[in-house]
């Protein structure tokens, strides 16, 4: 079984959280994660040596390096509803950032020096908007808050698997990588989006629903996701 994060009391962790303005309740919900696929136990050995071996800080950190969702804030930090900034406001850019999840969670790979740069004209552009009083989605105010009050990992994790378009492959990976590690059941087929319809070729009505949810999943597939 998994090191249970939540019960460990531990003051590094805790003062970790802390500092980022991670509630601790994300611990409970990491731990409930784990319990929730055992699976992993036989599958992902690596990973499971590393997590229970290490301290629940260094633990924490491992979970986190292969977690797609941003982590869970204490309430407050992160604004939902509308957010307004002065004229002279400039957002912080990721570009110039240093925050040590995010170069860890880059180990091992080409750090997206590029995909940081096009967040930070995406945020800067919303910033702008929002100054001007333009209405703009909650999707894309969500990354500004990420942007500005939140750490620059979960900005990155939340643009490139919640936000973005462009790449689908990574918007359809599980919540955590370590996930697909495991094998599928020897019935499992691919889901088969229906096709859209068009006015010459119209569908049942009841294909029609949920239109962008099946557009994405057609354009997933598409791409072999």
């Amino acid at each position: 079984q998994f090191q249970q994060l939540a019960m460990s009391d531990d003051p590094d962790l805790l003062e970790y959280l802390t500092k980022r303005h991670i509630s601790p309740g994300f611990l409970f919900e990491i731990d409930q994660f784990l319990r929730a696929h055992p699976e992993l136990l036989e599958y992902a050995p690596a990973f499971v040596k590393e997590f229970n071996s290490a301290s629940p800080l260094r633990a924490y950190k491992h979970f986190l390096k292969g977690y797609t969702k941003p982590a869970r804030y204490i309430r407050g930090v992160i604004p939902d509803g509308e957010v307004t900034f002065p004229a002279d406001f400039r957002p912080p850019e990721l570009i110039k950032a240093y925050d040590e999840e995010l170069t860890e969670f880059f180990d091992g790979f080409e750090y997206r020096y590029d995909i940081l740069e096009r967040i930070d004209r995406d945020v800067y552009d919303a910033c702008q908007e929002l100054k001007a009083r333009i209405t703009v989605p909650h999707r894309r105010r969500r990354l500004v808050a990420y942007a500005v009050f939140g750490n620059p990992v979960d900005t990155f994790k939340y643009y490139e698997y919640n936000y973005q378009t462009e790449w689908l492959a990574h918007r359809y990976l599980p919540e955590h990588v370590v996930l697909s590690e495991i094998p599928k059941p020897e019935d499992y087929t691919e889901p088969e989006p229906s096709v859209l319809g068009s006015r010459d070729d119209p569908k049942p009505e009841g294909q029609r629903e949920h239109r962008l949810t099946r557009l994405r999943m057609a354009r997933a597939k598409d791409q072999g996701v």
